[in-house]
């Protein structure tokens, strides 16, 4: 049995109509708190590529990596992932050289040869 939950139009993904209708009730179910913080979240990560967003998670919360497929792919592209989030303003300037695995005076050179200004 296959149950539709949701659509694909290129990179969009949305909920099915019968899904949307659910969803809708127990939204309206949720306290306005919760409601911020999926808001929040959902805005965080709408624009983030796949890469990007494991990028963030692995490298915010390594216990998350441990069983990864991925992890190893994404480890190789870390610096180019802090950068991507880092101009996307998702992130500080200390949470990208986390990321990146880099200084913060490493990761400025970095961004300066990118033509990037650097902002707290």
């Amino acid at each position: 049995m296959q149950i539709d939950l949701v659509t694909k139009e290129g990179n969009r993904i949305q909920l099915t109509n019968s899904k949307k209708e659910i969803a809708d009730y127990i939204s309206n179910k949720i306290k306005d708190e919760d409601r911020r913080i999926v808001s929040d979240l959902k805005e965080f990560i709408n624009d983030l590529s796949e890469d990007d967003l494991l990028g963030f998670i692995y490298f915010s919360y390594p216990e998350m990596r441990k069983e990864s497929i991925k992890f190893h792919k994404i480890k190789q592209k870390r610096e180019i992932i802090a950068f991507n989030l880092y101009r996307k303003g998702k992130i500080s300037i200390g949470k990208a050289t986390e990321i990146a695995g880099m200084t913060i005076e490493a990761f400025a050179n970095f961004l300066k040869h990118k033509n990037i200004e650097v902002y707290h």
